[in-house]
């Protein structure tokens, strides 16, 4: 709570009214933006070409949906500053866990995908004894240059049969840790490919969707607990002031556990490999964007109190679902539409260059008269 009321920034002066109409424009407009991108991205998506499908729309549009629930929270706050404090709790809750939930389903399908399709094409293209058999093959045509250089040196007799036997015995030598360090890397491949085949059918639409109902069931139980045990969140009297700290500390922890453990942990398993269809992207601008907001927002409240009427920390939450939005639904969009332009152009430019090439065929022809 703070304890100096800042006059020129109630409700009903100049500058509250400014302010809120400010935000009121900006709160249209972001509105717009979200629902004219993502029933587009929905449609392109119905187009295979555009490659959106293979992003799981189903949990891009759970992802978008707890964005803008938590990004509206964020701009309403920074309008009005004191409204109803139960349903910016729970704007907050389920916006935020909605959107993570969502991020971390998305991560651990295209995770589980891209592993089990990276292996068993590594698998089934590189056989390891095939790989050998190539090497002996190699190895055996370069062979017969050892003993020339020895007759070339005038070293006859015992030396080129000596010479023989230590290449012989070198070639065994090294065929046999060849084949043990490839039979070693496959079994390694087969046990990360059996690993994330069982993982399979967890990584399905349908689980996945379980598992963020599941958890926005928790956290509207959450909230619902909080609205009935702190009175600065009940629903009945409605209460318009209310701290930050501690109506938000259950969530902001479960928070903080993504951002610093769950997010950085998936970021560090899919690095190494090719980006696949944005989801590395995605976590970044996530992860580094919800912390620097995290940071922002829980200084803001809680230590520039006086700062805090002016323009409300919890704003700053709008940031991160922006940024995350564009990163997972704008981008991708733009691009599959490029690519869709790209793909039509290509295929309206055939017919003509065929068409232009037959008049040349024709006049190549030899004259039979």
């Amino acid at each position: 709570m703070t304890d100096t009321i800042l006059e020129d920034w109630v409700a009903g002066t100049t500058n509250y009214r400014i302010r809120a109409s400010v935000i009121a424009g900006v709160s249209v407009v972001y509105t717009i933006f979200v629902i004219v991108t993502l029933v587009m991205f929905i449609i392109v998506a119905r187009n295979k070409r555009s490659g959106l499908e293979k992003r799981s729309v189903k949990l891009v549009f759970i992802q978008a949906l707890g964005c803008y629930l938590a990004g509206v929270d964020g701009l309403v706050t920074a309008a009005l500053n004191n409204w109803a404090c139960f349903i910016r709790l729970w704007l907050f809750n389920i916006g935020f866990m909605l959107s993570l939930s969502a991020m971390f389903a998305r991560a651990f399908h295209l995770m589980v995908v891209y592993k089990v399709h990276e292996l068993t094409s590594k698998l089934s293209l590189r056989d390891p004894m095939q790989i050998i058999n190539e090497m002996e093959a190699g190895v055996m045509q370069s062979a017969p240059i050892l003993p020339k250089i020895v007759v070339h040196s005038s070293l006859v007799g015992h030396g080129v049969e000596h010479t023989e036997k230590q290449s012989a015995s070198a070639l065994r030598s090294k065929f046999s840790r060849t084949k043990l360090s490839s039979s070693e890397e496959q079994i390694r491949d087969m046990q990360q490919l059996k690993k994330y085949r069982r993982l399979l059918p967890y990584a399905t639409d349908r689980m996945l969707i379980t598992f963020i109902l599941i958890s926005l069931v928790l956290t509207m139980v959450l909230s619902l607990v909080i609205n009935i045990t702190n009175k600065q969140f009940a629903v009945r009297p409605v209460q318009s002031v209310c701290d930050f700290f501690w109506g938000f500390l259950p969530v902001t922890a479960i928070i903080i556990v993504y951002f610093f453990i769950v997010f950085p942990l998936i970021l560090w398993r899919v690095w190494g490999n090719r980006d696949a269809y944005g989801i590395r992207h995605d976590l970044i601008i996530c992860d580094t964007v919800g912390i620097a907001v995290l940071i922002v927002t829980l200084v803001w409240v809680n230590v520039l109190r006086e700062t805090q009427q002016i323009w409300p920390g919890l704003s700053y939450v709008w940031i991160y679902a922006f940024f995350l939005h564009i990163s997972s639904v704008f981008v991708p969009l733009l691009n599959a539409i490029k690519h869709n332009k790209s793909a039509l152009e290509g295929n309206n430019q055939s017919p003509s260059s065929e068409a232009e090439m037959a008049p040349r065929v024709l006049l190549s022809l030899p004259n039979r008269r």
